[in-house]
């Protein structure tokens, strides 16, 4: 039985890689096509598409009564996007980052980081949660809608790509091969993880967040090794970021979930991730090898921490 699930997980890989193959180069000739900047394509495109490993899992995780392995899964995926994600690519490419397109998307981060910290403190994520989270989700929606408006200038060099019908397939298609890819390798995963007797703490801690986070992995590279724009790299990330903790997160809260954890350390983790990312975008700096060092220091510092490597009395 252990052959076959290794077979699938094989398999999971292949998913994610034509995902993130069709999903690039079909989502940014759309986005060329029709006057979209490149974080937006990244943003809208790319990093909500990425997210419906998430989704699945987090909300499949509530119907069951497992609250703490949605909120793990999802704070879990902010902390690898942000910190693995970030810190591989930022070893094969210099991530430049700049006031006008990545300032505000940082801003929207760090405030749904600090909502997240408040919010965790309290004995039940409730209603107000929703409320809360949502209204984030929106308004970075309302900047994305209000952007296109201002930026939408097509080049010449834009206005001659041609869009059939074959795009929007392979659009649909790198999604759906994302999302079946994410969903194979966590299912692979746990149960090679179960065959070993692998704890389910580190299981829902470490590798589904790691696996719903793989689409974005493999998005990313592929953008990198691609020579893709960094803004869609960066918009990937910070909108898959988003849309997990204000608009996926947020839309459970109406179940009224116990928390039985702060996540204080990871949200901590998140809180200095988008106070980096603000600083550096409004000095006009990139993110290179020695944030790369950084961000990767703090992901094995949490898994440490995960595991019980590390503890704190």
């Amino acid at each position: 039985m252990i052959a076959f699930y290794i077979l699938l997980f094989i398999i999971s890989l292949v998913l994610l890689y034509y995902g993130a193959e069709f999903s690039l180069d079909s989502s940014e000739k759309i986005g060329k096509k029709i006057g979209l900047p490149p974080i937006v394509v990244g943003m809208l495109l790319v990093g909500f598409g990425t997210s419906l490993p998430e989704l699945f899992v987090s909300h499949l995780a509530i119907f069951r009564g497992a609250s703490s392995v949605a909120f793990g899964t999802l704070i879990g995926s902010n902390v690898a996007n942000g910190f693995l994600v970030l810190g591989i690519c930022s070893f094969f490419q210099t991530l430049r980052l700049n006031p006008k397109d990545h300032a505000l998307y940082s801003t929207l981060h760090l405030l749904m980081t600090i909502a997240l910290l408040i919010l965790f403190q309290r004995q039940v994520f409730d209603i107000y949660a929703t409320l809360i989270l949502l209204s984030i989700f929106f308004v970075n929606l309302y900047y994305i809608i209000s952007n296109l408006r201002k930026d939408k200038h097509v080049g010449e060099e834009n206005k001659n790509i041609v869009l059939t019908w074959k795009d929007s397939m392979y659009l649909g298609f790198g999604l759906a091969f994302l999302y079946g890819g994410g969903e194979l390798l966590i299912y692979s995963g746990v149960r090679v993880c179960e065959t070993f007797n692998i704890s389910t703490y580190v299981i829902s801690a470490i590798f589904v967040a790691f696996g719903t986070s793989f689409p974005e992995l493999v998005t990313t590279l592929m953008s990198v090794f691609k020579k893709k724009d960094t803004d869609i790299i960066i918009g990937n990330i910070i909108g898959s970021n988003l849309f997990n903790c204000s608009f996926i997160l947020g839309s459970i809260g109406y179940k009224s979930l116990p928390i039985t954890s702060s996540y204080s350390y990871e949200i901590y983790a998140l809180l200095s991730f988008s106070g980096l990312l603000l600083f550096l975008s409004m000095t006009r700096k990139s993110l290179n090898k020695i944030t790369g060092v950084v961000f990767l220091g703090t992901y094995l510092f949490l898994v440490l921490y995960w595991t019980k490597v590390i503890t704190f009395s």
